[in-house]
């Protein structure tokens, strides 16, 4: 796989956890709105649902306080249904007041003239055997009344009377649903809210946004679902125009109606969808740069590498690697190690080049002067010394003399000054062809500079540091001479 797509994986894998981080972030902050749009919508629900307990209590406590009226116990009736439509004006959701025995029969009912026939109560017997059991007030399920405005709705209250501590009657009023829808418009909701309240049978008996549709119909399945389990929660689903939303619900224990409210989803995830496009299109932005810098710095570094490759392929025939800038040090330190490389490889071919003309030398030269002229020339190149030179064993009446047979990189004339070595402790392993001596710096040598007259080099002789010397043996094992070679600089001479 190329560089330049190895760069491109590595920008993407850089910045996609990123993206994902941020997106993680966003739904986080997503998730904490949610919930106190949850929070909000419980609330407000709780808080309406206790409006209508305080509204339904009010009116069953003016319902209570009627029926200690003293005209009940004088049993005048005229003076009750007096008093029952003087209360009834003073309520213009209340449609009728109805004065009851325990047993559900009507005595007084203020839609009709008092003394007339009057219509059986209209009241659910289980309402009425609840209200007179527990002697507590009873808020019944919405109905409609026969005759009534067409898209009018009703709920009744039956209010227990007791004279001591016994059911004697029950008072019971019919009241307009829309004074429920008043408490919801009162709460001045935010426009794109729906406000909806249950009866006890989770009809809509009010709603804020299409009642006029919706009256009378159940609930919505999602809420009736939630609503079931729970009296008091919050659930993501559709409202009755089909809408997404999120709802909260609370049911009130004291008069069984439900109040719901939904805000769109629309409006809590808009946030979240905003935030998103903007990460996604900064996501692509990024993305796209850093393509862009991956393939700038891949050419960068790919094209001095590829003309390092194609350098490479030469370095066998000889050729110079190019010198490459670039501020990649890796790339930098590979141009070093290939010129080094091309070096070693040109200093190998010289070296059989020196090895197969001396080859050719000591086959086909019969002049022993040149043979071991170009011996020492070719040796000295080959050790990359600076200088070099053959000393010749001479036996003398001493047993030891050496003459300087050939010398290579400097003229002759530079050691025709100088006197000729003898078998000191640092020149006698060679022309005893005991070992090849190699000395990094021989002015470090324990063996140099110990012998009289110069203890070092005579004056004005060439500076040698790195030494090498070896021993030159006939086939017999007889120690002919030695080559010997210096350099100025330390450390020349390898192992090799």
């Amino acid at each position: 796989m190329p560089l330049r797509r190895h760069l491109i994986i590595l920008a993407a894998l850089t910045i996609l956890p990123l993206l994902v981080f941020a997106a993680w972030t966003v739904l986080e902050l997503h998730r904490e709105t949610r919930g106190r749009a949850e929070r909000s919508l419980t609330d407000t629900a709780r808080a309406l649902s206790l409006g209508l307990d305080r509204e339904i209590t009010a009116m069953v406590s003016a319902l209570e306080a009627l029926g200690t009226s003293s005209a009940l116990d004088d049993g005048d009736l005229r003076a009750f249904y007096d008093q029952a439509q003087a209360l009834r004006m003073k309520h213009s959701a209340w449609t009728t007041v109805v004065l009851a025995d325990a047993t559900g029969r009507v005595r007084l009912n203020i839609l009709h003239p008092l003394g007339t026939a009057l219509p059986p109560l209209a009241a659910d017997p289980h309402d009425l055997r609840r209200a007179t059991s527990t002697r507590t007030a009873v808020v019944s399920a919405a109905f409609v009344r026969p005759g009534s405005v067409p898209g009018t709705w009703l709920f009744g209250i039956l209010v227990p009377v007791l004279r001591q501590g016994r059911v004697t009657a029950v008072l019971a009023v019919a009241v307009e649903t829309r004074v429920l829808r008043e408490i919801l418009l009162q709460q001045r909701l935010p426009g794109d809210w729906v406000g909806t309240i249950l009866d006890r049978k989770r009809i809509i008996i009010a709603r804020t946004r299409g009642e006029e549709q919706f009256l009378g119909q159940p609930a919505s399945e999602r809420l009736l679902q939630a609503s079931a389990r729970a009296s008091e929660g919050w659930y993501r689903g559709l409202t009755k125009e089909g809408t997404h939303s999120y709802s909260a619900f609370s049911r009130s224990s004291l008069t069984g109606l439900t109040v719901a409210l939904g805000a769109p989803a629309e409006t809590i995830d808009a946030s979240l969808r905003r935030s998103l496009w903007r990460i996604a299109g900064a996501g692509v932005v990024v993305l796209a740069l850093g393509i862009t810098i991956a393939v700038f710095l891949a050419r960068r570094i790919a094209d001095p590498i590829a003309a390092l490759a194609a350098a490479a392929r030469n370095i066998g025939r000889g050729a110079e690697p190019p010198a490459t800038r670039t501020s990649i040090a890796e790339v930098s330190a590979l141009s070093q190690a290939m010129q080094g490389a091309a070096a070693l490889v040109r200093e190998e071919r010289q070296t059989l080049e020196t090895i197969n003309r001396t080859g050719q030398l000591l086959s086909g030269e019969l002049s022993l002067d040149r043979l071991v002229q170009g011996v020492t020339d070719a040796s000295t190149r080959l050790c990359r010394a600076a200088f070099g030179a053959f000393f010749y064993n001479v036996v003398n009446e001493r047993g030891e003399a050496y003459t300087l047979f050939t010398i290579s990189g400097v003229p002759r004339e530079a050691f025709a000054h100088f006197p000729m070595p003898r078998n000191t402790d640092l020149f006698g392993p060679t022309f005893r062809g005991e070992r090849v001596v190699r000395i990094d710096d021989v002015t470090r040598d324990p063996r140099y500079g110990r012998n009289e007259p110069y203890y070092g080099m005579p004056p004005g002789h060439l500076p040698v540091r790195s030494y090498l010397a070896v021993s030159v043996v006939s086939r017999t094992g007889a120690v002919l001479g030695g080559l010997f070679f210096g350099h100025p600089e330390p450390g020349v001479f390898t192992a090799r």
